[in-house]
């Protein structure tokens, strides 16, 4: 396969059993700028699972990975690799996506650090370690079920520009095509358990990415919580329900959400849904029905049902946010 670019790998090796380990695996850019690096990775997959459209990751450990993903109005640093791999071939849309699913009983990932940079956005991740116990995702049906996530130690920072990028005239973006995702159908999601610890997310508006305090431009969330139960999103349901989400912000106060929420085309049901700021809270429970949700906002005199709120609003969180 020529990629235009160019890899490099110190040892590889993969027995019949479905044992893969790689190390030193480094991909560079054609201009030699390196846009992958994987120190360490080993798995074990199912080759007779292949056959039955069942990709097995078991037991898969990532050890050093630093990826770099660049983009502008009409390329990405990585053509050169999908290029490599795209067939000519017009796609059929005609014939039924293809079922796929993917199988594995532990992942881990330790020492990551991945960006990705646009005229958008530019978005960073540093991440100590993450590990996942037994998770499905299955593709056409569309659903995800994972029984216990943990990510410690992770750093997300997001920088947006203060002006809006212009993208006017005569150049488009390029599509990224995945062939064979039929996501009419929505999707569902299972999380029994997931916890996200001594972590941080930053959102900077304009160039500044480092504050001394919290202020309209900069969004800073520290100590992060979440428990997630089911997320479900189809042609006529969607819900969620949250166990906990939650974290820190900069002077220390705490900030929670958690509850349920349903919708399908015709109601709306909303039980103990709220958001908590230290002492204060606010909780929304009701329910609201309609003749159907594509013309909710122009319906609302023929809808019924009630919406309350609760809440309680103390002096001291307002002065705490100064």
């Amino acid at each position: 396969v020529k990629t235009g670019g160019s890899f490099s790998v110190e040892r590889l090796s993969f027995d019949l059993s479905g044992c893969l380990e790689m190390e030193g695996l480094e991909v560079l850019s054609p201009s030699d700028d390196s846009i992958l690096i994987v120190d360490r990775l080993s798995l074990r997959t199912s080759i007779p699972g292949l056959l039955q459209k069942r990709i097995v990751l078991d037991d898969l450990k990532l050890n050093g990975f630093y990826g770099r993903l660049e983009s502008d109005d009409l390329d990405l640093n990585i053509d050169f690799i999908i290029d490599a791999f795209t067939s000519n071939k017009p796609v059929d849309t005609t014939s039924s996506p293809a079922s796929l699913t993917i199988l594995s009983n532990s992942i881990e990932l330790n020492d990551i650090d991945f960006a990705y940079s646009s005229d958008i956005v530019d978005v960073g991740v540093v991440l100590d370690s993450a590990f996942l116990t037994e998770g499905r995702v299955s593709i056409n049906p569309n659903e995800i079920d994972l029984t216990r996530i943990y990510i410690g130690g992770c750093t997300t920072r997001v920088l947006l520009p203060e002006q809006t990028v212009d993208v006017s005239g005569d150049s488009q973006p390029r599509d990224i095509i995945l062939p064979g995702l039929d996501l009419s159908s929505g999707f569902a999601m299972q999380l029994d358990l997931g916890i996200i610890a001594e972590s941080e997310v930053h959102v900077h508006l304009g160039d500044e990415l480092e504050v001394d305090k919290f202020d309209s431009r900069h969004l800073d969330v520290a100590d992060i919580e979440i428990g997630l139960a089911a997320v479900v999103a189809q042609e006529s349901r969607l819900s969620a329900n949250k166990r906990a989400l939650g974290g820190s912000l900069p002077n220390g106060s705490r900030v929670s959400a958690s509850g349920k929420f349903n919708a399908s085309p015709t109601e709306i049901v909303v039980d103990s849904l709220g958001a908590r700021l230290n002492r204060s809270y606010l909780t929304l429970n009701g329910a609201l029905s309609y003749p159907e949700w594509e013309r909710l906002l122009q319906s609302l005199d023929a809808s019924e049902g009630s919406m309350r709120i609760e809440g309680r609003i103390d002096r001291s969180d307002l002065v705490d946010l100064d």
